[in-house]
């Protein structure tokens, strides 16, 4: 970490979780797909809604080509089944984000998998993304049904 990351880190530490979480998303907004804040994001504890905050922004909200890999940094931090969560609620339509869904994130996850409960719960979720009722008829890839 460079001193101009040490310095944002020690700027975030001294807010408030909720402080901390406006000014990232602030500060990184538009900005595509900003490593920067994604280095940033592990230099502090947050709340658990300020981590529900950053994750909807971060991986729903603007969505960008390397939103699959910061998924484990959001595991890095926050818990499973509240990351699993919040995925289940975006509903991935098109048959890129059911690859992504397949192949970068369910790898990720079952790795950070720490108990029986958490591997339940990356499968619904795994089952809703490809077959759930939400999606129109034709927008997954073949390679996912089984």
């Amino acid at each position: 970490m460079d001193e101009r990351q040490r310095r944002e880190c020690g700027d975030l530490r001294a807010l408030s979780s909720e402080e901390a979480a406006t000014q990232l998303i602030s500060k990184y907004a538009g900005r595509g797909c900003d490593w920067m804040a994604f280095r940033l994001l592990r230099c502090r504890t947050w709340k658990r809604k300020d981590q529900i905050r950053l994750a909807r922004h971060f991986l729903f909200e603007r969505p960008s080509y390397g939103r699959w890999d910061l998924f484990d940094h959001f595991a890095s931090f926050m818990s499973l089944r509240l990351l699993v969560k919040l995925a289940r609620e975006h509903k991935f339509l098109d048959a890129q984000d059911l690859y992504h869904v397949r192949y970068v994130l369910e790898p990720k996850l079952m790795q950070r998998a720490r108990s029986e409960s958490d591997t339940a719960a990356i499968r619904e979720m795994l089952a809703e993304s490809r077959f759930g009722q939400s999606h129109p008829a034709g927008t997954g890839s073949g390679a996912n049904a089984t």
